[in-house]
């Protein structure tokens, strides 16, 4: 009959959360606090509302960050190629695993200028660069009383970044770089960015001048 009333549920009323009180006094025992919590304004935030920008803090020493900075540390009477490696190689390694080792550091530490040619001129042959290579790994396994001493500036800032950076299988994921780039000239510099820039493309890189 379209005349009877229907008879319908009543619609369920929705409760809307409360807001959080800081008093737990007047909870009941054993009740659970369903409530929206207040809004803090976000120290970070500006007076203009913008959102906020996350914070990036780095705790030291830590297994993701290197730090080269211009305060080297470099053992005496050692070998080298053996500071590089941070091992005992010739005590681990066949001769022949050693010498792969020292070209290994030898051609990093070419391909950022860290002796002259060995054959002058404007041109730079293979030849060249192989006898450059072959000399630096012949002096990376000898024994050295203050090998580190006898270096310029700016080949000390080259050794670190090759031992610390360029022989990893990757790039630390934040690399500090404090004042390793003063001693560079320019035209080191640029090479030594290059690089960074190439081998780094996933990290963070902080430089810090003066």
């Amino acid at each position: 009959d379209p005349d009877e009333a229907i008879e319908t549920e009543p619609s369920p009323e929705i409760e809307v959360p409360k807001e959080c009180s800081a008093n737990t006094d007047d909870q009941e025992p054993g009740a659970s606090q369903e409530c929206i919590a207040p809004k803090v304004a976000d120290e970070a935030s500006d007076t203009r509302g913008l959102n906020a920008v996350p914070r990036l803090s780095v705790t030291m020493p830590s297994a993701a960050v290197s730090e080269i900075s211009q305060n080297f540390y470099w053992p005496l009477y050692s070998k080298p190629v053996e500071f590089f490696f941070q091992s005992d190689l010739f005590e681990d390694l066949s001769e022949k695993e050693i010498d792969d080792r020292a070209m290994l550091v030898a051609t990093e530490l070419h391909s950022l200028h860290f002796f002259q040619p060995v054959t002058k001129g404007e041109n730079s042959t293979d030849v060249d660069d192989k006898a450059s290579i072959v000399r630096i790994a012949d002096e990376l396994k000898e024994e050295k009383e203050d090998w580190f001493s006898d270096l310029s500036g700016g080949q000390k800032s080259k050794a670190e970044l090759v031992r610390l950076v360029f022989l990893q299988d990757v790039c630390p994921g934040v690399l500090l770089v404090d004042e390793t780039m003063a001693p560079l000239d320019p035209a080191s510099k640029q090479t030594v960015m290059a690089k960074l820039k190439s081998f780094c493309m996933n990290s963070i890189i902080i430089v810090i001048y003066h």
